[in-house]
């Protein structure tokens, strides 16, 4: 899957379970654990998803595929335990949320020169801190205000990750650091590309890859300028 269909999926599970926690009438404590439980495997399989195609991240990447287990393990336990309590689903869900929110935000500051959503990244791991925050300030709360917290919290985070997915005009734009400098991108999903190694100390990228509709024809347009460059230099 790609990652852009990673962002989009679990964009959606996180809007179609805030919707049905704020929207589902008469919802029980039982009702409310099935539906985050299924959440959370859905949202925990996404991130052991991320963690697999970044294993040259192995830090980041294990933090992810953590999250990604320890949701998987939360969705397993609040579905199939038989008479869970409000409590219990608060403790369970608040836990779930602080801890995943901050292995994703320590991956999302380690990965940010790599990944281009690592902004929304970033702000969707506070919400989840700040939504587990909630959920244990109010722990005798019942199905109706845990419900509220984590369908606000859902709907967030989920559009958060729309809005990492959706890239106008398929446009790729953003640095990538590496062990020999840093490049610059600006590229569609599809189309010729003009690639350029630059020179200098003083040159603020290493390299440049740009989308063009006619790479030679830039190529040799850069050549002849920066020959005429170097011979005004050489003349002064």
């Amino acid at each position: 899957m790609k990652p852009v269909w990673l962002l989009a999926a679990r964009g959606a599970a996180a809007v179609v379970f805030g919707v049905l926690t704020l929207l589902w009438p008469q919802l029980t404590v039982l009702a409310l654990a099935w539906v985050f439980g299924a959440y959370t495997l859905v949202d925990g399989a996404m991130l052991i998803a991320t963690a697999w195609r970044h294993p040259q991240e192995r830090r980041p990447a294990a933090a992810c595929a953590a999250a990604g287990a320890l949701g998987v393990v939360a969705g397993l336990v609040t579905a199939l335990w038989p008479g869970l309590t409000a409590l219990a689903l608060v403790v369970m869900a608040g836990a779930w949320a602080i801890v995943t929110g901050c292995l994703e935000l320590w991956a999302a500051t380690r990965m940010r020169h790599e990944l281009r959503h690592a902004w929304w990244w970033r702000a969707s791991a506070v919400v989840s801190v700040v939504a587990g925050v909630l959920l244990w300030l109010r722990p005798e709360a019942g199905a109706v205000a845990i419900a509220l917290v984590l369908g606000v919290y859902a709907l967030i985070t989920g559009g958060l990750w729309l809005a990492a997915a959706w890239r106008p005009g398929h446009w790729c734009v953003g640095e990538l650091q590496h062990a020999h400098g840093l490049d610059f991108v600006a590229l569609r999903a599809q189309g010729p590309v003009l690639g350029v190694t630059t020179f200098g100390r003083d040159a603020p990228y290493t390299r440049l890859a740009v989308s063009t509709p006619d790479p030679e024809a830039d190529a040799a347009w850069l050549q002849q300028t920066t020959a005429q460059n170097s011979r005004n230099k050489l003349s002064r």
